[in-house]
């Protein structure tokens, strides 16, 4: 659809809106412009759900917008990813009528709180990404997939119709994906063992243990049913410890530490200083005090004689 067909089509849903914000019925505005009076509807809710500053970019098919302007009213972020993922996918109106039908679905299923998945659709379209077997039994590659999407703001069940894949299998892998990081996913253990090590008590470190042992599948459902041995906890625990170790920070923490003791080296030196001059006043003072009581004692001799030879 060309730009002008777009102008043309927004000039027209906002003479609408405008309309009926006067007073006037959809019905005779379909008779005014000759249109259906269901396109009338739908051209007065796109304008009302997008402003012009969110009628950029275009998407490829204009009543698309219309396809989307309730979601747009409920969460305009949202709908905002969707429509990336419309532009990026080139998704037809026919995907795109799908697409938010599924995402209707899964947001009914959610507020109605029932737990059981939803069953696997039928997609009437190929997979828009790429499944399971295009993506060459790469597991990785597809959970990294699932989960940028997933950012993007589709639902489980949205990627499970467009991956052409279960509902079960994308929850799966977005709790791996979401669980191991890059440095846990190990080339000497197959991707699919890890939906298994997702049940131990401490993912990763199972991994760790699963993977410098070349441990076997069998051997994985073990582990986890019964733990990591005490002795290779140990040691894990121990790595893990040292691993939090920055020798930078022991070297800095060293160096904190002994200007510390040079700082209170200095201060043990000046206390021992003022000590010393305390003791010296100390002495001093009490060769005072003797000298005021010899001298006290000498002054009431001398009175008491002045005084006897005043009484002759």
């Amino acid at each position: 659809m060309s730009k002008c067909t777009h102008e043309a089509l927004w000039v027209e849903a906002d003479y609408y809106l405008s309309q009926i914000k006067s007073g006037k019925s959809a019905k005779s505005l379909s008779k005014e412009k000759g249109r259906h009076p269901t396109s009338v509807y739908r051209m007065i809710g796109a304008a009302k759900a997008f402003s012009k500053e969110d009628r950029k970019p275009e998407l490829p098919h204009w009543w698309t917008y219309s396809e989307l302007a309730p979601l747009m009213l409920i969460d305009k972020q949202y709908t905002k990813n969707i429509i990336s993922i419309i532009i990026h996918d080139r998704l037809t109106q026919a995907q795109v009528r799908e697409f938010i039908q599924q995402v209707k679905v899964d947001e009914n299923r959610r507020n109605n709180a029932l737990t059981k998945p939803m069953p696997k659709p039928t997609p009437k379209h190929t997979p828009i990404v790429a499944d399971l077997n295009a993506l060459s039994g790469n597991r990785w590659k597809f959970a990294e997939t699932l989960k940028k999407y997933k950012d993007k703001g589709m639902c489980n069940q949205a990627l499970a119709t467009l991956m052409s894949c279960s509902y079960q299998t994308v929850t799966n892998w977005l709790r791996v994906i979401e669980t191991f990081p890059p440095e846990y996913q190990f080339s000497n253990i197959p991707a699919s063992y890890y939906i298994t090590l997702m049940r131990a008590d401490d993912p990763l470190q199972a991994a760790k243990y699963a993977s410098e042992n070349n441990l076997t599948l069998a051997e994985i459902r073990k582990l986890t049913k019964e733990g990591i041995p005490a002795k290779a906890t140990a040691a894990l625990s121990k790595a893990r410890f040292t691993e939090y170790i920055d020798p930078d920070a022991v070297i800095q923490m060293k160096c904190e530490l002994e200007a510390m003791r040079h700082e209170v080296e200095a201060a043990n030196n000046e206390i021992e200083a003022i000590t010393e001059v305390a003791q010296k006043l100390w002495v001093t003072n009490k060769h005072i005090e003797r000298e005021n009581r010899t001298y006290k004692s000498l002054c009431n001799t001398y009175l008491r004689e002045l005084q006897r030879k005043v009484a002759r």
